[in-house]
């Protein structure tokens, strides 16, 4: 593996979200390394960088959801060409490379901001006791991410100086034992329970905790693992992140955690730029009790490194294609046309489960402004509809004659083929998450960066790993799983479980819960199920094959880079079935 020297330029790009950044000029032509750590400031500038580095492994969401039930590729299933990362097929070789980098990026910070902040002077020992096992744990979940998608990996504990070209890969196990080192029980009493209002986005024991319980749960599935201790730590540490951040209870729950963008219409303003008109607007809480970590943004985009939050722009057509729909014209022209959620995802909500109402699962897709060729779309009237079941060419007549503005009706089963006219296709909106802060274009009619946070743990996915474990523990567990459920399905309306629960039922309930958010991809191959979903519910993956059992079980771990490879001077070990230069 190629070991990229670390430029101490880049290190000193402290995130804005912790430390104000400094304008004093420095003559940076008499300063190395040695004589600018210097004290406590330089340190935290250190700690910080770590941070940093988790914005773009949250960017790289591909690897996350591709390939999985809920997500699929935008375009039409009877055109478009293959994406191997969606459909298992024949892939290139450095298909992730950039999952690769990112993680090690990250680790590579985090092993400098260690051995440079060991020797750092006047730096009290309490805040370098916490800040070491802050990014620890950090450490401990890019190694977690490497381990699940690639098998065994090299490890490297100790900052890199100067590049390395022959390298080795260690053992899943190994690997594991080197996560749960870093989430130690020493490390952990070195961190805070919660973190205050000016620390929120630090790594606190609520985050090793949560991260804990999915390592020991993904490892009671493994051959080297010991299921029923497992579980009973996945179970113990789930416990403890609950109580650290409780989940939020009421109807008003997931207004509070992703805020309420239903739209009423478009107003078309005399400049002929529009304005969004909605019911009853509200900006999420991104600070509630429920997040337990999230990657922090500012929506002055200098601090943000160049890593702006694009999750807005996913899972919406590409509808300034479309007649009604334009690039000056709001609210959907945010759009990178990469993924779609599939009809498995869009049908799994009851009737008054809030989670696929409107305000976060649109399916009167509203034009934003008048057609010359198309008279009858008019500008903040519903110009698509996408029915939850599906209609018959009868009904839809019927509700395309009582509904005169809508020129398309879409079914489940169409969301993979292109619009009768059109060279692009439809689906719901999924607003989950909505960035208030983007209004318009930039001058190069590209999207801006997006300032919401994004949510990487939250106490709603660690109750669903704690039900999941008692899943797997059988019994009695599976009742108590049941309960843990309904806590969620209760609180966004739908009708609870009246059956002990399975896996399915987990599975499905994380879906619905953590759409846009959890590694899904991770999930299903930690339990068995990612090709029999995937083939399932995934048009393109099941264009490709007869049967799930046709997939090659070698598409459960990624290819290494083969620039890695290349680099490493052929010492470090493909994976089975993918190329090798």
């Amino acid at each position: 593996m190629k070991r990229i020297p670390l430029y101490i330029a880049a290190l000193l790009m402290a995130s804005a979200n912790f430390t104000a950044c400094s304008l004093d000029e420095v003559n940076m032509s008499s300063v190395d390394s040695g004589s600018y750590f210097k004290g406590e400031t330089e340190y935290e500038q250190l700690i910080n960088e770590c941070y940093q580095a988790m914005r773009p492994l949250h960017r790289e969401t591909i690897p996350m959801w591709y390939g999985t039930d809920m997500y699929t590729r935008q375009g039409d299933i009877n055109q478009a060409n293959r994406t191997p990362t969606n459909d298992y097929t024949v892939v290139g070789g450095d298909e992730y490379l950039g999952l690769w980098n990112y993680c090690y990026s990250l680790i590579t910070k985090i092993n400098t901001a260690l051995t440079r902040g060991e020797n750092i002077p006047d730096v009290s020992e309490s805040l370098k006791s916490q800040r070491t096992a802050e990014i620890k744990a950090m450490r401990a979940y890019g190694y977690f991410i490497l381990v699940e998608n690639f098998g065994g990996v090299p490890i490297v504990l100790q900052e890199s100086t100067t590049p390395t070209y022959e390298v080795s890969r260690a053992s899943e196990e190994t690997v594991y034992q080197t996560i749960l080192d870093d989430l130690s029980d020493e490390n952990i009493a070195a961190l805070p329970d919660k973190p205050s209002q000016e620390q929120f986005g630090r790594v606190t024991k609520g985050f090793a905790y949560h991260l804990l319980a999915k390592v020991y749960l993904t490892r009671s599935y493994k051959s080297y693992g010991n299921k029923n201790a497992d579980l009973t730590s996945c179970i113990t540490n789930a416990d403890k992140a609950i109580a650290l951040h409780p989940l939020l209870t009421g109807t008003d729950a997931w207004t509070t955690l992703f805020g309420n963008y239903e739209i009423s219409g478009v107003k078309v303003n005399d400049d002929k730029t529009t304005e969004i008109l909605y019911k009853d607007r509200k900006n999420p809480d991104q600070q509630n009790t429920e997040v337990i970590y999230s990657v922090m943004y500012s929506t002055d985009q200098t601090y943000n490194g160049g890593w702006g939050n694009n999750l807005y722009e996913h899972f919406k057509p590409t509808l300034d294609k479309l007649p009604g729909f334009s690039l000056k014209a709001g609210p959907y022209w945010c759009c990178d046309g990469t993924y779609q959620p599939t009809a498995y995802y869009t049908q799994l909500f009851d009737e008054n489960d809030v989670r696929g109402k409107e305000q976060f699962l649109q399916r009167n897709i509203i034009a934003a402004a008048d057609d010359e060729k198309i008279t009858a779309i008019k500008a903040g009237k519903p110009s698509i509809y996408c029915p939850r079941v599906a209609m018959t060419d009868a009904e839809k007549a019927t509700y395309k004659a009582n509904h005169p503005t809508v020129q398309w009706v879409i079914n489940p089963d169409e969301y993979y083929v292109y619009l009768e006219g059109q060279n692009y296709n439809a689906f719901p909106v999924v607003w989950k998450f909505y960035d208030p802060n983007i209004t318009k274009y930039l001058p190069t009619d590209q999207n801006p960066e997006g300032s919401r946070n994004t949510y990487v743990f939250r106490s709603a996915e660690t109750l669903l790993l704690k039900a999941e474990a008692l899943v797997q523990q059988g019994g009695g567990s599976s009742s108590a799983a049941k309960d843990l459920i309904n806590q969620l399905r209760t609180r966004a309306g739908a009708a609870p479980l009246t059956k002990d629960a399975d896996l399915n039922d987990v599975l499905d309930e994380s879906a619905r819960e953590l759409f846009g958010e959890a590694n899904r991809w991770m999930d299903l191959k930690r339990t068995g199920t990612l090709f029999e979903r995937a083939w399932k519910h995934n048009p393109w993956t099941q264009k490709q094959y007869k049967s799930a059992s046709e997939i090659s079980e070698n598409c459960l771990v990624r290819p290494i880079p083969i620039t890695e490879i290349t680099y490493s001077n052929n010492t470090l070990e493909q994976n089975p079935g993918y190329p090798k230069n």
